[in-house]
């Protein structure tokens, strides 16, 4: 059952958010506790909001509501390129559950006990599944994302990050500062990771072109998921503060009619 707070999941903002820095859009406020975040090809976006026991779906084109998963444990989340849904459900021991678009059948793909600890799922254009798990899995990282190629980026130790390349099965150790304390990644066509930091409360991007990180938003209370969608826009949750937030490509903002 939705709890009366869900319906204010509907009361979108459309002008910026006032009490963040100006490049930063409120597209939701009053998510009950919104945690992981995945965006699909058509830039439909999956939310978690813990403090309704949903994942909602935000329609790219409509931005209608709609709630394909009803749980009350379910904590990571990922896509795949026709808008199936994977999620896990639970703490340890947790299966990996996917929920088809086409059908909205919901079915198990793993069985709960077979990872301990699973810390995050990603999906390749393949329909490949990539679990972490913290205990007894080979990736041994909090948090993953993979890019077109099938390449893996993991969170893992001091605050870096690493880059499993598929196609040589080599890791390497790709960022090594700018970063405080992360939660989770993604990472972009073009290679360009995107990384919530909740130390300093920013959003950060990683370009492998120049080697460096930038700071794309910033004064946020406790950002939380993050994802990207093909035109560039970076989307967050912030659980701070109840919403689900967004960051425009710097090209258009300077496009974007005053």
């Amino acid at each position: 059952m939705i709890r009366r707070g869900a319906l204010l999941l509907f009361a979108f903002l459309f002008g910026l958010d006032a009490a963040a820095e100006t490049n930063i859009e409120t597209i939701a406020a009053g998510v009950a506790w919104p945690g992981a975040i995945a965006v699909d090809r058509g830039g439909n976006l999956f939310v978690t909001s813990g403090g309704n026991d949903v994942v909602f779906r935000r329609d790219a084109r409509s931005h209608e509501i709609t709630y394909p998963i009803h749980s009350s444990a379910v904590g990571l989340i990922t896509v795949d390129g026709a808008g199936n849904l994977y999620y896990v459900e639970g703490g340890g021991y947790s299966p990996i559950k996917k929920w088809t678009a086409s059908t909205h059948v919901t079915e198990t793909l793993i069985e709960s006990t077979n990872l301990m600890i699973p810390a995050q799922i990603a999906v390749d254009d393949d329909g490949n599944l990539f679990v972490s798990d913290q205990t007894n899995g080979v990736v041994v990282k909090r948090d993953h994302a993979t890019d077109l190629s099938g390449n893996i980026y993991l969170l893992a130790e001091n605050a870096t990050i690493k880059k499993w390349t598929a196609s040589t099965g080599a890791i390497s150790t790709i960022v090594t500062a700018g970063l405080n304390q992360t939660s989770s990644l993604t990472v972009d066509a073009n290679g360009n990771i995107y990384v919530t930091d909740v130390g300093d409360g920013t959003i950060k991007k990683w370009s492998p072109v120049t080697q460096s990180m930038t700071t794309i938003a910033s004064g946020l209370d406790y950002p939380a998921g993050v994802a990207v969608d093909s035109d560039g826009t970076v989307f967050f949750t912030d659980p701070g503060v109840s919403a689900l937030k967004a960051v425009a490509p710097i090209e258009r903002r300077r496009s974007a009619p005053h």
